[in-house]
C-alpha cells in the first residue's frame, strides 16, 4: 500500500472509532461501501486503488461494519453494487462510503468511472459513468439523524 493509502487507512479508523464510541450505549448496525477501480480498460490504469479498498474494508470489518467490497467494477456491477448498499442502508446506523479510482468533475457533477467506461465527450458521462450525487442521496434517503461519512481517494 502507498504511503497515502495509509493515511486513508488511518483516517478511515479514526472516523470509524470515532462512531464507535459515539454510539457505545447502544449496539449500532454499521454498514460500508468499499470499491477500489485500478484495472481501466479505455483510461489509465491505476496501481493503488483495488490493493487500498481490499485494506480499508479490512479496517472497517475490523471496527465492526459489514462491508460491501467491489473491485474493478464495470457500470454494471457498479450499479449492483451500489444497490446492494442502499438496501443494507435501511437498518444502517452508521454508513461509510470509500471509493478509490477515476473521478471526473463536470459543470458542478461530480462522477465516479466504471472500469469500462469509455468516455469520448461530455455526453458519454451520463450513460457510462456514475453520479456521486446519486450515491449520497441513498445514503440519505429515509436516514435522518444517522451517521453517513464519505471518503474520495
Amino acid at each position: 500500500m502507498s504511503r497515502y493509502g495509509k493515511r486513508i487507512v488511518a483516517s478511515l479508523l479514526l472516523a470509524a472509532v470515532a462512531v464507535s464510541v459515539s454510539t457505545l450505549a447502544v449496539r449500532a448496525e454499521r454498514v460500508a461501501l468499499v470499491i477500489g477501480n485500478s484495472d481501466y480498460q479505455h483510461g489509465t490504469p491505476l496501481a493503488n486503488p483495488r490493493n487500498d479498498a481490499t485494506d480499508v474494508a479490512g479496517a472497517l470489518q475490523a471496527v465492526g461494519f459489514k462491508v460491501i467490497l467491489g473491485r474493478d467494477l464495470d457500470w454494471r456491477a457498479f450499479s449492483e453494487t451500489i444497490r446492494k448498499f442502499s438496501n443494507a442502508l435501511k437498518d444502517a446506523d452508521d454508513a461509510v462510503f470509500y471509493y478509490a479510482g477515476h473521478g471526473l468533475q463536470v459543470g458542478g457533477q461530480n462522477y465516479l468511472i466504471p472500469v469500462d467506461a469509455k468516455l469520448d465527450s461530455e455526453r458519454d458521462l451520463d450513460f457510462s459513468a456514475i453520479r456521486l450525487n446519486f450515491v449520497l442521496r441513498q445514503m440519505e434517503l429515509d436516514r435522518d439523524d444517522k451517521t453517513n461519512i464519505v471518503f474520495l481517494d
